[in-house]
């Protein structure tokens, strides 16, 4: 059954109950089933004792983080469909979510309708992948795209920083969070140095 046309469960995980409880309106009003987890703790419990397609998963949370939440899941029989949002990004922590499986990786304040046409793309794309590792019992032909997405966000990020920094190589590895040699180097490899 297509993404289209089954009902999608997604489970909203976000300690600030405006913007959770505005997000799941928006959701519902695109035709999903959405439950709210207040903090990460909750979300591991509640994905323990039901399915969910997908996780809109916030970041920064008292209690148990994101982070911890994406450590959490390969406990988890089917773990769902990842996007990572926060207000805080920075590229180690953009690098480690990818690498422990989120789909994507937004910066709040994000559109709905964005969100929703991501979350289906990425419940779609799961479910061919899971379809494609029963039969051929091979791994789904996108497993290798996260190291790719990584280095897509991870350019974009530095290239998009060096650019607000004016140029300024010390400045842009500051808000990096990089030494500037490793900075240098990222920007060799970029062509834009």
């Amino acid at each position: 059954m297509s993404p289209e046309a089954e009902t999608l469960s997604v489970l909203v995980v976000d300690d600030d109950i405006v913007f959770a409880r505005s997000l799941m309106r928006q959701l519902r009003l695109s035709g999903w089933d959405v439950e709210h987890a207040a903090d990460g703790a909750d979300a591991l419990r509640l994905i323990q004792e039901r399915p969910f397609h997908a996780m809109v998963l916030d970041l920064q949370m008292q209690n148990v983080s994101g982070l911890g939440v994406l450590e959490g899941l390969p406990g988890v029989a089917q773990a769902p469909a990842t996007i990572l949002l926060s207000g805080h990004l920075d590229i180690p922590t953009t690098v480690q979510a990818m690498r422990a499986g989120v789909v994507d990786v937004l910066e709040k304040p994000t559109a709905a309708a964005d969100l929703d046409r991501l979350l289906r793309k990425a419940v779609g794309a799961r479910q061919r992948g899971a379809g494609a590792t029963d039969s051929a019992g091979s791994e789904p032909p996108h497993a290798a795209a996260p190291a790719t997405k990584v280095r897509e966000v991870e350019r974009a990020m530095i290239l998009e920083t060096f650019q607000a920094c004016g140029g300024n190589l010390s400045r842009a590895a500051r808000e990096l969070g990089l030494p500037r040699t490793t900075l240098r180097d990222k920007l060799r490899r970029y062509g834009n140095r």
